[in-house]
């Protein structure tokens, strides 16, 4: 939806999905494919996601979307130390 935005690995953002945006996070880089790795909060599930349907997250304000501080996911070490027992 956003052109020409890169996004991190960490960054918050929001997908567009089932007629609404959803708040999420990116858990890699682009893969090549115009998809990015989007681990989606409400279900917990990990997808590749298409680049064009992510935005930076925004907040909703007195009746419009505005930008949010919050960009960066500061628990994505967090994530990453869940699954410290997947690798020996």
């Amino acid at each position: 939806m956003e052109a020409n935005v890169v996004f991190h690995v960490g960054d918050r953002i929001d997908a567009y999905d089932l007629d609404g945006w959803w708040v999420d996070k990116i858990l890699s880089k682009e893969n090549g494919s115009g998809h990015q790795s989007v681990f989606f909060e409400t279900t917990g599930q990990e997808l590749d996601y298409p680049v064009l349907k992510l935005r930076v997250h925004q907040d909703w304000r007195n009746g419009k979307w505005v930008s949010s501080k919050k960009t960066k996911r500061n628990d994505v070490l967090f994530w990453a130390s869940d699954c410290s027992d997947l690798v020996s």
